[in-house]
C-alpha cells in the first residue's frame, strides 16, 4: 500500500498501527489513499485479533487534509462530480472509522489540519504530542468543511467552541487541545510514541467482545445525514466560480 503503512505490535499483534505515508504531500489524502484505507479498515474490522487500531502520521504531520489538486480537478467538472468522486468516498471512510468495532486512536504528532483533523475526530480517542498543531483551518482559505467538522467537532467540544474554531481558523497546540477537550491527553514529543503504545495496549488487552459491545452501547451521536448535507453545501460552494479561483490559486 503506497499511501499507507501497516504494522502490528503488542501481544499477538493486537495493536494495529496504520500510518499515512505521503511525506512529500504532508500526508494529505487523495482518492487512492481513501480507497486503500477504506478497504484496509473493512478487512481489519473482520479480524478478531485486532484489539485496538492506531491511526498516525509522522513527526511532521499526522495528515494535512485532502489533496487540493484532486479536489480542484473534480470541482472543475461540477458539483456532481465533486460529490460523487470525492465526498461520497470520504463519507464512506468516515463511516468506516466511526463504526470500527475495536477502539480506535488518532495519534497526532505534528500537524492535523482541516481534513486531517476531521479524520482524527472520527476515531474514539484523539491523543497528541504537546507540540502538535491542530485546527479546522478551512475558513482561512475561504473553504467550508466537508469532512464532517460541523458535526464531529461539535460533538467533541460543544457548539460554541466548535464555531469559534471553525469561524476563526485558530490553530491549537496539543496542550491547548487537551485543555478544551478536543484531545484526551498530551505528552512530550520524546515520550509520545511510548505513551501511545502504552495507551493502545491498555485498550487492546481487553476481552474483544466486551470492548465491542461497550462501543455499541455508548454508540455514536454523529449524524451521517448531517455530514452528507455538509458535503452537499461544500460541493456546491467549491464548484462555484469564486472558490474555483481560490483553489487554482492554492495549486
Amino acid at each position: 500500500m503506497g499511501g499507507l503503512t501497516v504494522r502490528r505490535e503488542g501481544a499477538d499483534g493486537a495493536t494495529v498501527y496504520v500510518g499515512f505515508n505521503r511525506p512529500d504531500r504532508r500526508n494529505a489524502y487523495d482518492t487512492e489513499v481513501m480507497s486503500e484505507l477504506d478497504q484496509l479498515l473493512k478487512e481489519l474490522s473482520l479480524d478478531d485479533g485486532v484489539g485496538c487500531l492506531v491511526l498516525h502520521g509522522d513527526a511532521r504531520s499526522f495528515c494535512s487534509g485532502g489533496d487540493l489538486a484532486e479536489v480542484l480537478a473534480l470541482a472543475e467538472q461540477g458539483a456532481g462530480a465533486l460529490r460523487d468522486g470525492w465526498f461520497a468516498p470520504l463519507l464512506r471512510l468516515n463511516q468506516r472509522l466511526l463504526t470500527f468495532p475495536s477502539p480506535t486512536v488518532a495519534a497526532v504528532a505534528g500537524y492535523a489540519l482541516a481534513g486531517g483533523l476531521e479524520l482524527a475526530l472520527c476515531c474514539d480517542f484523539l491523543v497528541v504530542s504537546d507540540e502538535a498543531k491542530l485546527g479546522d483551518q478551512h475558513i482561512n482559505v475561504g473553504l467550508i468543511p466537508g469532512g464532517g467538522a460541523t458535526v464531529t467537532l461539535v460533538d467533541r467540544v460543544g457548539a460554541q467552541r466548535a464555531k469559534e474554531l471553525m469561524l476563526t481558523g485558530r490553530r491549537l497546540t496539543g496542550t491547548e487541545a487537551v485543555d478544551i477537550g478536543l484531545a484526551l491527553w498530551s505528552a512530550p514529543a520524546d515520550r509520545f510514541d511510548d505513551e501511545v503504545a502504552t495507551f493502545a495496549a491498555s485498550l487492546a488487552d481487553k476481552r474483544r467482545t466486551a470492548s465491542q459491545q461497550i462501543k455499541l452501547l455508548v454508540g455514536s451521536r454523529v449524524d451521517l445525514d448531517a455530514m452528507r448535507e455538509e458535503q452537499y453545501v461544500a460541493a456546491r460552494d467549491l464548484a462555484g466560480a469564486e472558490m474555483l479561483g481560490v483553489l487554482r490559486g492554492l495549486g
